[in-house]
């Protein structure tokens, strides 16, 4: 019985210690107050474009001294694309004559609501460099040797070798005068930026197109065979549903219970190579070359030539990333064209980046009877959303009059709309859990 005491004493006062610890940690790197989301415009997306595009150009150039240079409206634009692509975590940033303060912030969800993690740093120019000289997070600073380190480590983990250690030499070249920061270098080697191939990874997810494996599709070829094959005894035809069906069709034949997602996994990767960019090819599989993905026509998806990409790139960005990550990536977009001379914003390509992402998720759960039975017709409507009554062709001053902003209750409701229609799609047995 005193055995039983001591044990019961001892479990009580490690889990106040260990209750004080968490109360203390909280209160450490916890502020209160809330996360003031920033605004998306067109112009920070074409912005940032712009940017990344022509300093892509110039890290890969060896013919010319490199400099690119950051003002304030530029470090605004790619903090408003990252905050919109990143959420819920928040970014600001600002360009002094002295150096450079990025501000991070995440919002705590539930109870916590009213108390954020701020992390500050300042990155200046010192005698090793331009890097990380204070970081503060919460009410804790950080030592500037551990706070540039974990920046290095960053860039590490986000980029492949050895352009990870090119860009940090670059950054370390850093310089701010006049309210801008510039990054120079005289002619040499060029930088091939490439990301880390282990963020292409999806841990357990045996769904994913994208794996650890350098073959996600290993029978991809068979099925652009397969495809040409469909085309040239149909050249007429053109939608992409027919062509769905009958390489998930194929698919089933090829397969047995066990092997049937990785076959259908290789369907998708020939649709989206053979009917979406041959480029794609190098993702699907590291012994295919665009050059041998035959020649297909461009197809259509409810009766619309631009839905198919929408659909196929969506089904890609989700395995690059993930779900969130590709429905962010089809707003931007959708943000830029609602600036001047683009097309507009439209919750019928929403709709279209929405349904692919579906597909994906959804692969196991797809019910081969339907496969095998309905028509082109009904298969599209089995795993397509209707798009009826979806606005399209938003200027961004229309957009911002009718449905304010993508956290406004009206964007909102109208997304949970396409959301609803997806719900509803027959094409996917209901899942077990």
């Amino acid at each position: 019985m005193r055995v039983v005491k001591k044990l019961v004493r001892a479990l009580i006062k490690t889990i106040a210690i260990v209750a004080l610890l968490l109360i203390l940690l909280f209160w450490l790197f916890t502020l209160p107050g809330q996360v003031e989301q920033r605004n998306l415009a067109s112009n920070d997306v074409v912005s940032s474009q712009n940017l990344l595009s022509s300093s892509i150009r110039q890290l890969k150039s060896d013919s010319a001294d490199l400099t690119i240079t950051l003002t304030q409206a530029n470090l605004d634009a790619m903090f408003n694309v990252a905050s919109h692509t990143l959420k819920p975590f928040v970014f600001h940033g600002s360009i002094f004559d002295s150096g450079v303060v990025v501000h991070l912030v995440y919002a705590l969800p539930g109870i916590f609501s009213e108390r954020l993690i701020p992390l500050t740093c300042f990155f200046n120019e010192t005698t090793q460099g331009f890097r990380v000289e204070d970081c503060k997070l919460g009410r804790v600073t950080i030592p500037s040797r551990f706070a540039h380190f974990l920046f290095e480590s960053s860039i590490h983990a986000l980029l492949d070798s050895p352009s990870d250690q090119q860009i940090l030499q670059l950054i370390s070249m850093g310089q701010v005068a006049n309210q801008q920061v510039s990054f120079s270098r005289k002619p040499s080697q060029p930088i091939n930026v490439e990301l880390n191939p282990k963020l292409y990874a999806e841990q357990g997810l045996q769904s994913s197109l994208f794996s650890a494996n350098k073959n996600p599709a290993p029978d991809i070829q068979v099925y652009l065979d397969e495809l040409s094959r469909l085309y040239q005894s149909n050249q007429n035809e053109r939608r992409l549903a027919f062509y769905m069906q009958h390489l998930f069709k194929f698919a089933l034949h090829r397969a047995d219970n066990a092997a049937l997602e990785q076959q259908y996994i290789s369907a998708l990767w020939a649709l989206a190579v053979g009917l979406g960019n041959k480029r794609f090819a190098r993702y699907a599989n590291t012994s295919l070359t665009p050059d041998q993905v035959p020649q297909l026509p461009r197809v259509t998806l409810s009766g619309r030539g631009d839905l198919p990409l929408h659909f196929l790139y969506s089904a890609v960005f989700k395995n690059l990333g993930n779900a969130f990550l590709a429905e962010q990536i089809g707003s931007l977009k959708e943000i830029n064209d609602a600036g001047r001379g683009g097309s507009g914003f439209s919750f019928i390509d929403m709709a279209a980046n929405k349904a692919g992402i579906n597909l994906v998720q959804q692969l196991v759960n797809i019910d081969p009877q339907q496969v095998r039975q309905l028509s082109t017709e009904q298969f599209e409507q089995a795993f397509f959303p209707s798009i009826s009554e979806l606005p399209e062709g938003l200027s961004e001053e229309a957009f911002i009059n009718q449905f304010g902003s993508l956290t406004d209750s009206r964007y909102i409701e109208l997304e949970n709309i396409i959301e609803q229609r997806l719900a509803k799609l027959t094409l996917f047995k209901m899942s077990e859990n």
